[in-house]
């Protein structure tokens, strides 16, 4: 099996996303998309990749940003520790994203 890791810089932060994909499977994780959601559904599609699975490591809005656009486009499950869940829905994160001019949905 080829893993190959594929970052990409996101959003007004410069946040790390990464795209964490397999080349004989043709499927990857997206890792922090905080932003930018059609650059990284195309960062996907050029490597060949269907994305399987998005993978938030919190809940900061500049880390979550293209959740929804991600998800909407591909049908993967966006998982996250169990303990952020709750943090995702806190009305800070909104405020959080509004401040960082990110839309969260």
């Amino acid at each position: 099996m080829s893993v190959s890791v594929v970052p990409h810089c996101v959003g007004p932060l410069d946040v790390n996303c990464y795209l964490v994909g397999c080349d004989v499977h043709h499927r990857c994780a997206v890792v922090d998309p905080g932003d930018t959601g059609k650059e990284i559904l195309a960062l996907a599609a050029a490597r060949g990749w269907e994305v399987s699975v998005i993978v938030n490591t919190h809940t900061h809005a500049d880390h979550t940003g293209a959740n929804s656009t991600v998800k909407e486009a591909t049908g993967a499950p966006l998982v996250m520790h169990a303990d952020d869940a709750a943090m995702a829905a806190d009305p800070a994160m909104k405020d959080m994203a509004d401040y960082l001019g990110l839309r969260v949905s």
